[in-house]
C-alpha cells in the first residue's frame, strides 16, 4: 500500500503534520523536550489523516492535499479522538483498531465488541506490529544520532555525549535536535504502521464476510425444492460469484472456518445440469471446506498413566490459583531486579574503568599527553594569573593554564587517572565521573573554548575568558595550591 501510493499519502503527511510540527516547535522553543513530548502524543491525530488516503485510494481515488483539508472536519469529527489522546493512546494495536472508529464509525461498546472480534485472529499480529515499528523508529532515532556525531567537524564533538546525558546537562541546541530528530524518523515509520495495521483490518474484514458468504452459500445449497430449483441456482451462482471475488481479493492459505463439509450426495441437485451447478459442484469439491481446522486452547502438561493429585475440597480451591499468581509475579519480579542490578553493574564498572582512583599524591604521572600537571608547576594565584594572561590579550595562554589547572585538580584532588593517548573528548568523559551539574558544564566549556583556541584557531573573546575565569569552581583546587 505504501509503496504504491506514497505520492498521495506522504503529500497529506508532510501537508499536515509538518506544519503541526513547525508550529509546536516555534511555540515551545524555550522547552524542546515538551516539544518533542507533544508531538509524540499528538501523533494518533494524523494517524487519522493517513487512514483516510489509504481507504480513498482503497476505492480508486487518490486524495490530493486540498481534499484533504477539506475532509479534516469528517475526520476529526465522531471518530474518537478524545479517547485516542488518552485512554488508547498507549494501545498496544492502535492501527489495527483505528478504522472501526473512522471507518465504520463505531464508538463506546460497540467498538469495543467489534475490536474484539477483529482481534480473536489477528489481536497478536497487531501487537507484533507495534511493537516492531516502535523499534524500527528507535533505531532510525538512534541512528541519526550517532551520523550527526560522525559528521561533527573536529573541536566540536560531544554535543550528545554520554556524561552530559547521565547529569541532563544537554544545552537547548541538542534538545532541538533530538525533536528534530524524532520528528523524521516519525515521517519514516508512522504512515508504514498505519498502512500495515489497515492491511491486518482488510484481511481480517475478508476473512469475517467470506465466512457469512460460505454460510449463505450452505444454506442455499441444501435448499432443493422442486418447483424453485431454477431459482435456488440462481442465488447460488450470485453467492458464488461473490465468494469467488472475496476470495481472489484474500491469499488462498486462510485457514478456513472449522466446520463438517456437507455431505456429496447433497451437492448434487436434481434436475438437469446447468453452468451455474457446475460450478456450485466445483466449490463444493474444494478441499478448503472443512477439511482444515484452527483449534487453540490450554492443556495440562501430563502424559497418560500420570497419576493425578487428589482434588481439594471446594472451600480449599482458592489456594493453588493463589499460589500460582504468586510464583508468577515472583518470577517477574526477579527478572526485573536482576535486569535492574545488570544495569546498574555495568554503569558502575564504565565510572570505575573511566575514573579509577589513584592511591596517592605521590604516584601520580608528572606529565599528561604533554602537560605538565604537578600542582608545583601552576602559580600560586592561577586564577588571577589567567586573567593578567587575558587582559593582556593572550587568550589561548589563559586558556592553557585554566586547562591545565582543571587536570591537575582532577588528577590530585579527584583522583582521576587520564591516559596518554586521551583526547579531549576523552577527558572530558573521564571527568564525567566526578563532576556533576555546572562544574561538568564549566568543564565542557572549558575544553570547548581550548580547542577552538589550540586547533581551530578561533580563540573565543576575550570577554569569554574572563567569564571562564569568573566561574572557576573551588573543585579544580588542590590541598598545594589551597589558601
Amino acid at each position: 500500500m505504501l509503496r504504491a501510493w506514497s505520492g498521495p499519502v506522504y503529500r497529506a503527511w508532510c501537508g499536515t503534520f509538518i506544519p503541526f510540527a513547525a508550529l509546536v516547535t516555534l511555540a515551545l522553543w524555550p522547552w524542546p523536550e515538551i516539544s518533542g513530548l507533544v508531538l509524540w502524543w499528538c501523533k494518533p491525530i494524523f494517524d487519522r489523516v493517513l487512514l483516510y488516503v489509504y481507504s480513498q485510494c482503497a476505492f480508486g481515488a487518490e486524495p490530493t492535499v486540498r481534499d484533504v483539508y477539506r475532509a479534516l472536519p469528517s475526520i476529526l469529527r465522531r471518530s474518537g479522538l478524545l479517547a485516542w489522546l488518552t485512554v488508547y493512546r498507549l494501545g498496544p494495536a492502535r492501527s489495527f483498531l483505528l478504522p472501526i472508529w473512522l471507518l465504520e464509525r463505531q464508538r463506546g461498546r460497540a467498538a469495543r465488541a467489534r475490536g474484539r472480534l477483529l482481534k480473536r485472529r489477528a489481536g497478536s499480529y497487531a501487537v507484533w506490529l507495534t511493537m516492531t515499528c516502535a523499534i524500527m523508529g528507535v533505531a532510525l532515532y538512534v541512528s541519526q544520532i550517532l551520523v550527526f556525531e560522525a559528521l561533527v567537524p573536529i573541536g566540536r564533538e560531544g554535543v550528545f555525549s554520554w556524561d552530559q546525558w547521565m547529569s541532563g546537562s544537554l544545552d537547548h541546541a541538542a534538545l532541538a535536535l533530538l525533536t528534530l530528530f524524532a520528528t523524521a524518523a516519525a515521517c519514516v515509520t508512522e504512515p508504514l504502521y498505519i498502512a500495515s495495521g489497515f492491511s491486518l483490518y482488510l484481511n481480517r474484514r475478508a476473512e469475517l464476510e467470506a465466512w457469512d458468504v460460505e454460510l449463505r452459500f450452505r444454506s442455499l445449497a441444501q435448499r432443493r425444492p422442486r418447483d424453485t430449483v431454477e431459482t435456488s441456482v440462481a442465488r447460488t451462482a450470485a453467492v458464488v460469484l461473490l465468494f469467488l471475488a472475496l476470495t481472489t481479493a484474500t491469499p488462498h492459505t486462510q485457514t478456513a472456518p472449522a466446520i463438517d463439509p456437507p455431505p456429496r450426495a447433497s451437492t448434487a441437485p436434481s434436475g438437469a445440469s446447468s453452468p451455474a451447478k457446475r460450478i456450485v459442484l466445483d466449490v463444493l469439491r474444494d478441499p478448503v471446506f472443512g477439511v482444515e481446522r484452527e483449534v487453540t486452547e490450554w492443556r495440562p502438561k501430563r502424559t497418560p498413566g500420570t497419576n493425578v493429585a487428589p482434588k481439594l475440597p471446594a472451600w480449599l480451591q482458592w489456594i493453588p490459583t493463589v499460589v500460582a499468581v504468586i510464583a508468577t509475579t515472583a518470577r517477574y519480579l526477579v527478572g526485573i531486579a536482576a535486569g535492574i542490578g545488570l544495569a546498574w553493574l555495568l554503569i558502575r564498572l564504565q565510572r570505575r574503568g573511566a575514573t579509577r582512583s589513584s592511591p596517592g599524591v605521590g604516584t601520580s604521572p608528572a606529565v599528561i599527553f604533554g602537560l605538565d600537571v604537578r600542582p608545583e608547576s601552576l602559580p600560586a594565584d592561577l586564577v588571577a594569573r589567567a586573567r593578567q594572561l587575558a587582559l593582556a590579550g593572550n587568550v589561548t595562554a589563559a586558556l592553557a593554564l585554566l586547562y591545565r589547572g582543571a587536570l591537575v585538580g582532577l588528577v590530585h584532588g579527584s583522583g582521576v587517572q587520564f591516559k596518554d593517548g586521551d583526547t579531549e573528548r576523552d577527558c572530558l568523559r573521564r571527568a564525567g565521573g566526578v563532576l556533576q551539574g555546572v562544574e561538568l558544564a564549566y568543564f565542557g566549556a572549558l575544553v570547548r573554548s581550548w580547542q577552538h583556541a589550540a586547533y581551530a584557531h578561533t580563540a573565543p573573546h576575550r570577554d569569554a575568558v574572563l567569564g571562564l575565569c569568573d566561574q572557576w569552581p573551588a573543585s579544580f583546587a588542590v590541598p598545594e595550591t589551597r589558601g
